[in-house]
């Protein structure tokens, strides 16, 4: 199922892959699924594979312009030309508000899953000792990053990750300025890692901050 949506109206209209043809009713811009009349102002082709093309339209009776959600294309009415839209912003923009999905883990010790497929922030109270946070499901594309953040609310001691493992293989930490740093005694600490990944192959830097 393709959806074709006119731009100007908000209107959709859905298409059934049957013989590929869109034809064009009138100069409104309003469209009949499948064609019923032949070629005769036909208004677009699909070949099944993403790649339309615009075919046997008058364009002066063409208003509007469509889009395929499944090609991330636009079909421009009155030039009829094909092209993939970009995003220009200009003025006062105000963005919506947005939250991420926080996983808490109690009592940290020893090996401590991290599962990326739950969220990529992960919220630890009370410590019992130093551990290794083994980050699980991590992607392996190259040429990407990964960042991670574990928020530890400390205790009397407080206590770190001091050591990462990526899906269970153990990877060295390049620790910004060079040591492993200290977290502060009953306040909150940030550690955040980011995981670079280069010709299969995985770069681990950490950081560490302290909010009291």
């Amino acid at each position: 199922m393709t959806l074709i949506k006119r731009a100007d109206k908000g209107q959709a209209l859905t298409y059934e892959e049957l013989d590929g043809n869109f034809t064009h009713l009138g100069g409104d811009g309003s469209y009949q699924f499948p064609a019923t009349d032949g070629t005769a102002n036909q208004v677009l082709q699909t070949d099944g594979n993403g790649n339309l093309t615009f075919q046997n339209v008058i364009a002066a009776d063409f208003k509007g312009s469509v889009f395929a959600d499944d090609s991330t294309k636009i079909i421009d009415g009155p030039s009829g030309s094909i092209f993939t839209p970009s995003i220009e912003v200009t003025g006062l923009t105000t963005l919506a508000e947005t939250t991420e999905t926080l996983t808490s883990i109690s009592g940290a010790t020893g090996t401590v899953i991290h599962n990326l497929n739950n969220s990529a922030i992960f919220y630890h109270t009370s410590p019992a000792n130093n551990f290794t946070a083994n980050f699980t499901n991590v992607p392996i594309t190259n040429d990407r990053t990964i960042s991670v953040s574990l928020i530890i609310s400390q205790g009397a001691t407080a206590r770190l990750p001091n050591a990462v493992n990526l899906d269970g293989a153990a990877t060295s930490i390049k620790w910004q300025g060079g040591s492993f740093p200290s977290g502060t005694d009953n306040e909150i600490d940030i550690v955040s890692f980011t995981f670079i990944r280069v010709s299969d192959a995985w770069t681990v830097v950490g950081s560490a901050t302290s909010y009291s």
